[in-house]
């Protein structure tokens, strides 16, 4: 990733952190979730861009859209409702609570 917020979420990864798994397709939704297993480094491939290493946890048991995440106007000011296009950022702590009121997990 190149752009410079979403490489700065990537810098602060640290191991055993929790990610959400957002996918960005057709239909735009939480899908699951995973842990950071190695510290952020720079992409060897891309001088721009850093990466680090996950290892996948677990499906959602129900998806979450995007559509859903807006309707609730709790995380209007957020960037995934502001900056659609933005693949990888911090999510707000009641993000996680949310999300299993939802049904997700």
């Amino acid at each position: 990733m190149r752009n410079p917020a979403a490489v700065n979420a990537i810098k602060e990864m640290k191991p055993g952190d929790t990610v959400i798994i957002y996918h960005t397709g057709d239909e735009k939704a939480v899908v699951g979730l995973a842990k950071v297993v190695s510290e952020a480094r720079p992409d060897p491939n891309d001088e721009r861009s850093w990466v680090a290493d996950f290892e996948y946890v677990q499906q959602a048991k129900k998806p979450v859209t995007l559509r859903e995440v807006k309707d609730s106007h709790e995380f209007d000011d957020w960037a995934l409702v502001r900056m659609g296009r933005l693949s990888t950022m911090s999510a707000p702590e009641k993000f996680w609570d949310w999300l299993q009121k939802q049904g997700a997990f």
